[in-house]
């Protein structure tokens, strides 16, 4: 780049300000907006008759400087318009390999997305399907959905480009009006990854238009998306850690408007933050002014109110380069142009700018496609051919801004330029997405200058926090400035992460996860290699944080490796650990041990198979009439210690056979022995509901006029036609004890719930409800527009109490609702294939007056189904089950250790395989004689205190632990010693002086433990004069005068109790040779 011609990042040439043009709103009027339509001239190609122009973007896609047109044709193919740089354009889409043979293409937008200094299309279709083409640089794209993994199902609609999380690389959003939006983070290789959930994007859809833009300027991108059908817009605010909050509603844009389209942002007021104009459909447009951290709606006062019908897109830009940027929006019947008077107003100059096209305007883009200085427009139409706008406005200077990002993406996208000449500045920021379903520009910050010559300073702030500044710019040039190249200012944040707690853990025989904190939020890695020269690194985690965690896999079994941890702030600082090593595990050639085989469960056709393994493995049973099996289960990878696989489709009284196998890690297999269980009897009672009626047989209809609750179409309908309960209960009343008892729920469905009760009042209004004794389990929803909950209710003696249980699940397919009972536990469990069963709430029974041992009925009921909805419910049953064994294995202790030994006091601690209570026996033989109190907490990990012992005693004790059937186990004899209560004093031993100078003496001593030492020492025994510490030395250097004669030394050390002990020496200074004695 010349920098004495164009620009100066260092050196200031001089300073000089814009005319009038910038500051005067006089001075704009007149400078009118003309455009020239262009479109047959410039050989922009007809759409197949009564086609559908949809999404639109300006980009270089050749890379010659000249700007190119991509246009999706909706139902027929696309076109990619290369620019001949004469004012002509031709279609090269089919050798390009873009033209797309998807039907329905909708939005699309345009960014180099690998860095390679290419422009990429991505587009989206309304037929469950989205393209994204990577530019080869060779004037051809190639298909790359499937490898980057950015499918999307669904209508989707707009797209946007940015680096939310400012690791040099794009990621993507794209919205839809049927399925959620989707925002895609792009990971080093340049595939993606869907982050709706850990970003905190969430589900919405009915959306259109995307933008990323930093709204609250704090350096990251922020996130605004307008949607349809009334919903509210949503404006997502970036946390600065890879999540966002969405802030639509305290940042006032949330307004519903009537079938918002698109959008588009410019600093209209010059006041440094983004304004927003929206385009709605149905209904009058929006304009919001930023107020730093909120938004004004100034439609009216700004004089840019356009109601009607059929609104689309809209473009923020300086048409007439005065240096306030203008309006134009696209609608279905006449076009508009408003143009800025630099006073907040703006003027409607549709007609004399001669924009103001009357066909079905739909997606447009500007650029300046004829490199003249100002800018052009393209637009799509919908049934009609797309139209090409010259500019031919008035002269006015201009300076053009392309961007090439390094530490960046490498378009700039997200970076904010900012124009100041004469005291006042422009600004912008390079967006990718934004208008009406397209990229909105050619991702060049274009300045208009009026009559200004240069600009006095041009300030780049870059996503990756850097500044770069130039200064004397001259006007009527294109710039292309590469980051770095500039004055450059770095992050205000110049302080790197301070990183801590560094270990290794989980450490198997090919995996170990490295943890660490940093007191900032910043990203993560880690170098790591078979010596402190690394080799390897973890791929980035680029989401903030101050926990960190990477799990690093393929190592090799049984090596020593180093590795190193690092971060990086947002600000660009990056940490670097120092070297920490970890060594892997050996290869495991042993099989995991199979301990704690039951089955339980047991009903007709199913039963659960349970058993324990001492390393995480996995789950499998073979099973069948013989030791032969024939049957094996699903294999569950999963690794675990606690497997549980339930067998299903299973013979009603019938003995099966079964073995559990279960393979850990390093791929050793074990298999149990044979065990067998029997199947009980068939259910106690089912229905289908395929009678033409309800079955009055098994079933009893609540007896109030209002319940209408009927059979119909093989399904259970309850209903009612007031404010009460439709419901059904059975005619038979069953035992409570070992019971299942399940119905299957109907999607889509409504409120209702499954119950028992000892006691039915046939003529109850409320059902069950009406009881004073009951239990139910049921789903509803807060309103018909939010998905399904789960609800446990009861009322024990009269009081009703309950609570949520559903734990954030939806449901919305088809699911099975279930009481369980088994021992005194009543268990409320859902399934949505009526295999794997979620307990979603258990006690124990606590109906008053009753046990279950008692008779009770069953209800199916719904509640005011004329405001609710009717409950649709198939396939009851009440199956028994087999009371489980009982359990007759105590407890296995281990791990028996005592610490914190005082001289009157000890903790004794423990470990069980089950929970189970703790005790502890001690005194001075292994008869004992005293015992801690009972602690009745059922607990795997024990800790007793023992107190009131004797000093310097020997004690010998044993543990028990007791587990909830009543299984003892106690451990063998164990023995500690308390502390003594007058401390032994230590022992001193080879005192000697050395080094001996006329003003210095080494003294030296040793003792027979650790301890705590000064050494005393004056001219007279036993006179302290000075008193010098020794720490955790045995050595001290002694500082004395020049007087000759003897000097006695007193040494004494202090051990653990405070006890002194001494010895006495002396030494000689003068002439000859000292002596110590």
């Amino acid at each position: 780049m010349n920098l004495t011609a164009a620009c100066h990042p260092v050196s200031r040439l001089g300073v000089f300000t814009l005319l009038a043009a910038l500051s005067s709103p006089l001075a704009l009027f007149g400078q009118t907006i003309r455009f020239t339509d262009v479109t047959s001239a410039a050989g922009i190609p007809e759409i197949a008759p009564g086609g559908f122009g949809h999404g639109t973007s300006f980009g270089d896609y050749n890379g010659d400087g000249r700007p190119d047109i991509y246009v999706m044709a909706y139902d027929a193919p696309n076109f990619l318009l290369r620019n001949n740089g004469n004012g002509t354009f031709t279609d090269i889409a089919a050798s390009a390999g873009v033209q797309n043979p998807m039907e329905r293409d909708r939005g699309m937008a345009s960014a180099d997305y690998d860095n390679d200094g290419d422009l990429d299309i991505f587009i989206l279709g309304g037929s469950n399907a989205s393209v994204l083409y990577r530019n080869n640089g060779n004037n051809t794209f190639t298909e790359v959905t499937d490898a980057a993994g950015v499918n999307v199902t669904g209508q989707g609609q707009g797209v946007a480009w940015g680096d939310y999380n400012n690791d040099g690389l794009l990621d993507l959003f794209v919205t839809q009006t049927s399925g959620d939006n989707v925002l895609f983070r792009q990971n080093s290789d340049h595939s993606f990854d869907e982050v709706n959930a850990s970003s905190g994007i969430g589900s919405f859809s009915q959306s259109l238009q995307p933008i990323f833009f930093d709204v609250d300027l704090d350096g990251d991108l922020d996130l605004f998306v307008v949607r349809q059908t009334d919903e509210p817009n949503l404006l997502y605010i970036n946390n600065g850690n890879g999540t966002f909050s969405e802030r639509a509603s305290s940042w006032g844009i949330n307004a519903p408007a009537p079938h918002s389209q698109g959008a588009a942002i410019g600093d209209y007021d010059r006041d440094g933050d983004f304004d927003v104009y929206i385009c709605n459909y149905d209904g009058e447009n929006l304009f919001f002014r930023n107020n730093g951290q909120s938004f004004t709606n100034v439609t009216q006062s700004a004089g840019v109110a356009v109601g009607g019908a059929g609104n689309r897109g809209v473009l923020f830009a300086d048409f007439n380069d005065d240096g306030w940027p203008d309006l134009y929006i696209t609608r279905n019947n006449e076009n508009k142009m408003f143009q800025n008077n630099g006073d907040g107003t703006f003027t409607n100059v549709s007609s004399a700018s001669g924009a103001n096209n009357f066909s079905r305007g739909y997606s447009p883009s500007y650029a300046d496609y004829d490199n003249d200085g100002d800018l052009d427009i393209f637009f799509s139409n919908t049934g009609q051919d797309c139209i090409l706008y010259r500019n031919d406005g008035p002269l006015n200077n201009w300076l053009q801004i392309k961007l090439i990002g390094e530490s960046s993406n490498r378009d700039g996208v997200g970076a904010r330029v900012i124009a100041w000449a004469g005291g006042q500045k422009q600004t912008q920021m390079i967006v990718a997405g934004q208008a009406y379903l397209c990229t909105g520009s050619d991702l060049t910050a274009h300045f208009g200058l009026g009559a200004g010559s240069q600009i006095d300073s041009l300030i780049v702030q870059w996503p990756s926090g850097l500044q770069d500044r130039y200064y004397d710019v001259a006007a009527n040039q294109k710039l292309t400035l590469r980051e770095g190249e500039g004055e450059v200012e770095p992050p205000a944040d110049a302080a790197l992460p301070l990183l801590s707690n560094i270990a290794s853990s989980n450490i198997l025989q090919s995996i170990v996860t490295i943890v660490w904190n940093s007191n900032e939020a910043s990203d993560s890695q880690v170098e790591y290699g078979l010596t402190a020269t690394y080799g390897s690194l973890s791929p980035l985690d680029a989401n903030r944080v101050t926990s960190h965690a990477v799990t690093l896999t393929g190592l090799a079994a049984n090596t020593l490796y180093h590795y190193r941890v690092l971060s990086r702030d947002a600000a660009g600082n990056l940490a670097i650990s120092g070297d920490f090593t970890f060594i892997t595990l050996a290869l495991d050639a042993l099989p995991p041990v199979i301990s704690n085989v039951t089955s339980g469960n047991i009903a007709s056709s199913s039963a659960q198979i349970n058993w324990n393994t001492d390393e995480a493995s996995t789950s499998q049973v073979e099973y069948g009439l013989t030791s032969s099996y024939g049957n094996v289960s699903p294999l569950n990878p999963a690794l675990v210690t606690a497997h549980s696989v339930t067998l299903t489709g299973l013979n009603a009284n019938t003995t099966y056979h079964y073995r559990v196998l279960s393979e850990d890690a390093s791929g050793n297999l074990e298999t149990s022995g044979n065990f067998t269980f029997t199947t009980s009897d068939g259910p106690l009672m089912s229905d289908n509901f395929n009678s033409a009626s309800l079955d009055l047989t098994k079933w009893i209809l609540g007896s109030q006029a209002q319940n209408v609750s009927a059979v119909q179409s093989g399904v259970l309908r309850l209903r009612t036609t007031g404010n009460s309960t439709g419901w059904v209960y059975t005619r038979d009343k069953f035992s409570g004890r070992e019971k299942t008892i399940q119905i299957k729920v109907v999607q889509p469905n409504n409120d209702g719930s499954l119950g028992m009760s000892p006691t039915a009042t046939t003529a109850a209004a409320n059902g069950f409800y009406s009881e004073s004794n009951w239990y139910r389990f049921y789903n509803y929803r807060d309103s018909n527009s939010q998905p399904f909950k789960l609800f446990v209710q009861w009322r024990k003696n009269g009081v009703v109490g309950g609570l949520d249980v559903a734990a954030g699940v939806t449901f919305t397919s088809n699911f099975y609702l279930r009481l369980r009972t088994s021992g005194n536990v009543i268990y409320f469990e859902y399934s949505f294939d009526n295999v794997s069963w979620t307990t979603a709430y258990s006690e124990t029974f606590a109906l008053a007056g009753y046990t279950l041992d008692d008779l009770f009925a069953f209800e199916l009921a719904a509640y005011n189904t004329p405001v609710k909805g009717e409950w649709v419910v198939d396939d009851f049953s009440i199956n028994s089950l087999q009371a489980p064994p009982p359990d007759l294995t105590p407890p296995v202790i281990s791990n028996v250790a005592s610490g914190n030994i005082t001289q009157t006091s000890a903790t004794i601690t423990w470990d069980t395989d089950e929970a189970s209570d703790a005790q502890v026996e001690y005194g001075l033989t292994a008869a004992y004689g005293a015992s801690s109190p009972l602690n009745a907490n059922f607990l795997t990990a024990h800790s007793v205190v023992l107190s009131g012992l004797t000093a310097g005693t020997t004690y010998h004790y044993r543990v028990k632990s007791r587990d909830a059937a009543g299984n003892l186990a106690t451990s063998n004899d164990f023995t500690f010693t308390t502390l003594s209560g007058v401390p032994e004093l230590p022992v001193i031993s080879n005192v000697a002086v050395s080094d001996i100078t006329q003003t210095t003496a080494q003294v030296s001593f040793t003792t027979d433990r650790n301890t705590l030492g000064t050494i005393e020492y004056d001219t007279q025994p036993h006179g302290v004069i000075r008193l010098m510490p020794l720490g955790d030395s045995i050595t001290e250097g002694v500082g004395s005068t020049n007087e000759s004669g003897y000097r006695a030394f007193l040494y004494h050390s202090l051990s653990s109790f405070g006890s002194r002990f001494d010895f006495v020496g002396s030494l000689q200074y003068g002439a000859g040779l000292p002596d110590t004695d």
